[in-house]
């Protein structure tokens, strides 16, 4: 219920994340993402041969720098600068076409969670999805696919505001689309290093869904995401 007291704090609001909380995140395709993307472009593009190669070496690249920086490289930002380094101007729709082709077979493979419409219809309280993203369309397709939006008031992806969880801003966002302060408000979320380090640097309750033990202090563990309803 809203204003429950959990651990100690009282939740009246909601952070979720999705990859691995919500939803499943499949085993990436890359490879053969990069090959379909080849395909779809060298029909409306000069590209050269060796593109897959260069995109998969370019995408690992920004990664491992948002990694550090926290700063986010959106997947369709990637690839026009790719592009533009090989001489090759892109419309913005064959930009996304591509990347279309680069997510499709990730994209079938994504699957719900055990418990997870239960569990967000029953917690009360206004909710909205952070999650760390390179390419905004593939997750609002899933959004919808998964009828999220019934449960979330908004839904703030990393591609969308430049910067990747564990930075203070996006989470910040959340904070100011739920309208409460960080004391009251949980972030659900299965990374350490993104969700709850994330959620404790802003002062917001950090729950951990998983198996990974922990020595953090003031973290809430649970191992399946229905026990935010017997907290």
């Amino acid at each position: 219920m809203v204003g429950e007291i959990i651990g100690g704090n009282k939740i009246s609001g909601w952070m979720f994340d999705l990859g691995n909380t919500l939803i499943r995140v499949p085993e990436c395709k890359c490879e053969e993402g990069a090959k379909k993307m080849y395909r779809y472009l060298v029909k409306r593009l000069w590209v050269p041969p060796n593109l897959p190669e260069l995109w998969l070496n370019k995408r690992k690249e920004c990664y491992e720098r948002a990694e550090t920086d926290h700063r986010e490289y959106p997947a369709a930002q990637v690839l026009k600068e790719l592009l533009h380094e090989l001489g090759i101007h892109a419309p913005h729709e064959v930009i996304t076409g591509a990347l279309d082709k680069f997510f499709e077979l990730e994209e079938r493979s994504y699957t719900i969670l055990p418990d997870v419409d239960e569990v967000l219809s029953k917690l009360q309280g206004p909710k909205v999805l952070v999650t760390n993203a390179t390419y905004s369309p593939l997750i609002r397709r899933l959004v919808e696919r998964f009828e999220f939006t019934q449960y979330f008031r908004d839904i703030i992806i990393s591609a969308d505001v430049g910067v990747r969880k564990p930075h203070p801003y996006i989470f910040e966002l959340a904070l100011n689309k739920l309208g409460l302060p960080p004391d009251e408000v949980a972030m659900v979320g299965d990374t350490w290093q993104h969700d709850i380090k994330g959620a404790i640097n802003v002062g917001v309750i950090p729950i951990y869904v998983g198996d990974e033990e922990h020595h953090l202090p003031n973290v809430i563990h649970i191992r399946k995401l229905m026990e935010l309803l017997k907290l």
